[in-house]
């Protein structure tokens, strides 16, 4: 049965039963719509007077403002006579007030009154009011409302407009309150109703007639608004409205025209004696649209989806229209060319993937090259002395260039899975500024550009923050600077900006370099991008400095900006936002490499899985002096260094790697705690981050190397880690390595 016959049969069934029902239905769901009609419009009415009364309120709270706010207010108010407070009756009049209270700082009352009545005669300020004169009432509880309090109070007299507002007062020490009140009058709220078209009355809930105790108590038990007819049948809607402490005391009474009801009774008798009419004309219409407004269109969409199953990916549905069918054709339009979007990104980012991996492949395997060419003259053994120490120079420089790519692919990996850290530790700025330019000096002057660091004004102070990761940022872009500068020279100014308990630091770097192109701008953040590729091969990199060196800037609460101009230098500026502390950290500079290496004294046990590394570490404490002894595994390290047990462990030092077969370092270290060994344990690990140097430390081990593994910071802390373990041991009565029971046979 074809989609055309089942339609036929579902159009003839559904007007069958349409003429059976629609006489019941239509009744009774037109007048229900009515019905809901009327009663969304008292909803609405109801709303209008709220808003047009919060708007009055708030126009009384923004002229009191403006008027509180004029640096003669104290005058206005305040006069003294014979010992007597007087109140300029022109600030009543001009302001239209009914009521005024002025509190000095303490909540004293220095000005009460109320506007005289209408034969001259004065009127006292209505006690309510000057009851909520209190510094404790939440009238007057600026803290939580600086600007004031506006909002209706009901009181005895009638309704009123009520605002409180701090005064400064320049006679006083401290701020002052003020109060001011405005009667709702007949002839206010007239204007009201005039200006929201609707006629109503406000009510405090206490004070209302005896014939709305029903409306009230229902609106209290949770009922939004009741609604019901009164006099003619006219609606009248109730609702609540908060007073000025937010509580629901005062009732609004608005009427509503009854004409929606009226017109939907009428609508209800028209529809009743024109369905049958009507009924009988949408059979043969339905019959003839069917086929021209559904029918025909699902078969040119059938037709569509037939296409593109062929492959047809240009293939489109041309249908106009606003129903379901066209939004269908439309929406199938949209998922094809998304899906023609999705390809082409896919193919842009294939290519760009494309691209990465062909630099990144270029930025390896230049030092790799490196590496290996002079690795084989080394082996060779050929050349002369000074030869062969050039060859070692350019492979350690080539592997140290090497590691830096790894370090900012890893870093970025990090930072895109929102797991790389800051350590805010003490620090002076300037120190890490002139720490990096002295690093890159070198650098600069192999080029002949002057490298130069300057303070704008006094040194900053010292801050919090991650003094490991601002280094790395400026050593990006003080070495990007350098890179792109082929004469002239780079310029680094710091400054510092006092902003109470922090401090606002910038540091511009200068160059007179190639500049950057006006239209190159938005990419120079990006991961794995540089300004061009005729740039990239002039002057290499993974693209990957600049994006990690500003997300590091606003992980540290700061920014990078740069200005350029193509063909004449750029500036960037790195700006950091610290906390300024009282401590200075400690400046004393760490032995250099150049400085003599300790010598050992000492069992050292190794515990490498990697051949290599594991010789590598045994020629390093051997050359030193140490006693050495290796294992493959944490499994052999904890047999070697308990096999006389806990306290007479034939070891000064344990280097233990963490990732290991059989036994990894870290179970390996919490084995040797658990039986009672003291000796120090250093980890090696290839994870320098937070996390890695935490878990190390909680497995049981003293300390952590990251690999790679520089010779002078492996027999450095060697020497420390030996020396602390024997006065560990001497402080608990154990005897040492050379006190062991090897040594005592001897």
């Amino acid at each position: 049965m074809t989609l055309r016959t089942k339609t036929l049969i579902a159009v003839a069934v559904a007007l069958l039963a349409l003429l059976v029902t629609e006489q019941i239905l239509l009744r009774r769901f037109l007048l229900d719509g009515f019905t809901q009609s009327q009663d969304a419009y008292a909803a609405a009415a109801l709303d209008s007077v709220r808003r047009h009364l919060e708007s009055k309120i708030e126009t009384f709270h923004e002229r009191m403002t403006s008027w509180t706010e004029r640096g003669d207010i104290q005058e206005h108010l305040t006069t003294t006579t014979d010992g007597r407070r007087l109140i300029d009756p022109f600030v009543m009049t001009a302001l239209n007030l009914d009521a005024l209270i002025m509190l000095d700082p303490a909540g004293g009352i220095l000005v009460s009154v109320a506007k005289d009545r209408p034969d001259g005669t004065p009127r006292e300020c209505p006690p309510p009011l000057l009851g909520r004169a209190s510094l404790d009432d939440p009238l007057l509880d600026f803290h939580k409302s600086p600007r004031g309090v506006a909002g209706l109070l009901a009181l005895p007299e009638g309704l009123f407009m009520v605002c409180s507002r701090p005064l400064t007062m320049s006679s006083m020490h401290g701020p002052g309150s003020l109060i001011v009140a405005r009667q709702l009058t007949e002839d206010r709220l007239d204007r009201i109703q005039h200006l929201s078209g609707i006629l109503f009355g406000v009510f405090g809930t206490v004070a209302a007639p005896a014939r709305l105790a029903g409306v009230t108590s229902s609106l209290k038990s949770g009922v939004p608004r009741v609604t019901h007819a009164r006099g003619e049948g006219e609606p009248v809607v109730y609702g609540f409205i908060p007073d000025i402490d937010g509580r629901p005391s005062l009732l609004i009474e608005a009427q509503v025209p009854a004409t929606i009801a009226a017109h939907g009774r009428r609508t209800a008798a028209f529809t009743t004696a024109s369905a049958l009419a009507i009924s009988l004309s949408i059979a043969a219409v339905m019959l003839l649209l069917m086929e021209r407004l559904v029918l025909a269109r699902l078969r040119r969409l059938h037709a569509l989806v037939r296409r593109i199953g062929e492959g047809d990916s240009a293939a489109r549905l041309d249908d106009a229209g606003q129903d379901e069918l066209a939004e269908l054709g439309k929406a199938m339009n949209r998922t094809l060319d998304a899906l023609a979007r999705a390809r082409a990104e896919a193919e842009s980012a294939s290519r760009a993937k494309s691209e990465f991996l062909a630099n990144i492949t270029h930025e390896i395997r230049t030092p790799l090259n490196a590496i290996v060419g002079y690795a084989e003259l080394l082996e060779n053994d050929a050349g002369k002395p000074q030869e062969r120490a050039e060859a070692a120079a350019t492979i350690r420089r080539n592997a140290e260039t090497l590691l830096l790519i790894i370090h900012d692919l890893l870093d970025l990996s990090k930072i895109e899975a929102a797991r790389l850290t800051v350590t805010p530790v003490p620090c002076l700025l300037m120190n890490v500024v002139e720490d990096v330019v002295s690093l890159l000096s070198i650098k600069a002057r192999d080029k002949g550009i002057a490298l130069s660091a300057h303070a704008a004004g006094a040194p900053p102070p010292c801050v919090r923050t991650d003094p490991i990761r601002v280094r790395q940022i400026l050593i990006n872009l003080i070495g990007n600077a350098i890179k792109f500068t082929d004469s002239g020279s780079v310029r680094v100014d710091v400054s510092a900006r006092h902003d109470g308990s922090a401090c606002a630091l910038e540091v511009r770097v200068r160059d007179t370099g190639i500049g950057i192109p006006a239209e190159h701008m938005g990419r120079l953040f990006q991961p794995f991008s540089q300004v061009d590729a005729s740039l990239s091969r002039a002057h290499g990199g993974t693209g990957l400095g600049l994006a990690i060196s500003r997300r590091l800037a606003r992980l540290l609460g700061g920014d990078i900006d740069v200005e350029s101009e193509s063909g004449a230098g750029s500036t960037f500026t790195l700006r950091l936002r610290a906390p300024i502390v009282a401590s200075v950290p400690d400046q004393t500079l760490r032995p250099s490499v150049g400085d003599p290496a300790p010598r050992l004294s000492g069992r050292v046990l190794v515990a490498e899985d990697s051949p290599d590394n594991r010789r590598l570490v045994l020629f390093h404490l051997q050359r030193a002096g140490a006693s050495v002894e290796t294992v493959s595994n944490g499994r052999d390290a904890v047999d070697l260094a308990m096999i006389h047990g806990p306290e007479q462990c034939p070891f000064d030092l344990v280097l233990m790697d963490v990732q290991m077969p059989v036994l990894d370092g870290h179970e390996a270290a919490r084995a040797l705690r658990a039986q009672g060994c003291t000796v120090p344990i250093v980890a090696f690990t290839a994870h320098s981050d937070e996390h890695s140097r935490r878990a190390c430390l909680d497995s049981g081990c003293d300390d952590y190397l990251a690999k790679p593994i520089d010779a002078h910071h492996l027999i450095r802390a060697a020497a420390e880690w030996i020396e602390r373990g024997r006065a560990r041991r001497a402080a608990s009565g154990a005897p040492s390595s050379m006190e062991g029971p090897d040594r005592q046979a001897a």
